[in-house]
């Protein structure tokens, strides 16, 4: 009998099958809901969004250039137009 590999997707839970072990860094589509996947772990088989990485670095990059206070200065109601109808 031959192994079978298997992981879930972490979009829409569906067991996703592999007839032989695929290799780390393999893209794919899920075939039922069309998530682009990766895979980053072989034992056990893992797959994650394939673009997950860029989101994060962008995140951590926008939090850094952006400090707690640096919008205590704005005053909003300034640009908008209340209507007291």
């Amino acid at each position: 009998m031959a192994t079978m590999f298997s992981a879930r997707c972490p979009a829409c839970q569906i067991t996703i099958r592999f007839d032989k072990a695929p290799e780390l860094g393999l893209m794919m589509v899920c075939p039922e809901c069309e998530a682009e996947l990766e895979v980053v772990q072989v034992k056990p088989l893992k797959l994650r969004w394939a673009d997950e990485d860029d989101f994060d670095d962008f995140d951590d990059e926008f939090d850094d250039d952006l400090g707690n206070d640096q919008y205590d200065d704005v005053d909003y109601d300034d640009d908008y137009d209340y209507d007291d109808d």
